[in-house]
């Protein structure tokens, strides 16, 4: 779906873990999209690191009433579509 709407290069990093094991190749990228679990404060530490880093951060989550806010990141709730996908993408890139 990204690529389809522009993205060059994607990579996926499914665990905090493994997106520390390329944190020396986050400047080739512009944008990371998050996971937080409930209460996932590792998730959103390296959503911090990453935004610190110069990334465009976009937040996805499962239905929190109290969704979380990272530094004016676009949150998306799931289940989300593509549309907003795509907004929310736009959104940190701005």
């Amino acid at each position: 779906m990204l690529e389809a709407a522009g993205a060059t290069k994607t990579s996926f990093a499914r665990t905090v873990a493994e997106a520390e094991l390329i944190e020396a190749r986050w400047q080739d990228y512009q944008l990371a999209i998050v996971d937080v679990g409930r209460g996932d404060r590792s998730a959103m530490l390296l959503a911090g690191r990453l935004g610190a880093a110069g990334l465009g951060v976009a937040i996805t989550h499962e239905g929190d009433p109290a969704a979380p806010a990272r530094d004016g990141a676009p949150v998306l709730r799931k289940p989300y579509g593509q549309e907003r996908l795509l907004a929310a993408c736009a959104a940190a890139l701005a």
